[in-house]
């Protein structure tokens, strides 16, 4: 159990636009971008939404849909990585988020979407907080954009040496965060 908060926020945004467009602000196309995301449904439309935002395509941009376990990718490689997490139980929410700290550069940019939870590391500054889907009570969604922090292979780290903490919201109709 953690004795203090990874971070303190006084306001979460609300987002009404898609991740696509979300991603779009905190990346460029020059940029050796991930998109990871449970299935090829997810994925492409997603890819789709960044290249209109962006209105160019990305001179390295990568799709991956595979298990979120074990990435073939190495550590430190891309600038940007575009992460759709797979809903999940509670015990294994922390792992695809893992791989996803360890294959982003250090100070490189991940930008997260995962229904109702937050997972965290201690190889992250949390940088922004959305409310995604918000007004659609039954499809709340939490978004957000981290800055990697510590350069290497988080993978294997234990929770505790990642500090991993879930922050449960609930958003309903005619409420706001």
């Amino acid at each position: 159990m953690l004795d203090s908060p990874l971070h303190t926020f006084t306001d979460t945004h609300l987002w009404h636009e898609s991740l696509g467009a979300l991603a779009a602000e905190h990346c460029t196309p020059t940029e050796d971008i991930l998109i990871i995301a449970p299935n090829g449904t997810i994925a492409t439309p997603l890819k789709d939404e960044l290249i209109a935002e962006l209105n160019e395509t990305p001179s390295n941009l990568t799709l991956y849909t595979d298990t979120q376990d074990n990435t073939p990718f190495t550590p430190d490689k891309f600038d940007t990585t575009i992460h759709y997490n797979p809903s999940r139980g509670v015990l294994q929410r922390h792992t695809p988020f893992y791989e996803a700290t360890s294959i982003t550069k250090k100070t490189g940019t991940i930008i997260y979407r995962s229904p109702n939870y937050l997972v965290h590391s201690n190889a992250v500054t949390l940088d922004t907080l959305y409310a995604m889907n918000w007004s659609t009570p039954d499809e709340p969604n939490v978004g957000a954009v981290f800055t990697v922090t510590e350069q290497g292979d988080t993978r294997n780290a234990t929770p505790e040496e990642n500090r991993e903490c879930h922050t449960l919201t609930a958003f309903t109709s005619g409420e706001t965060a």
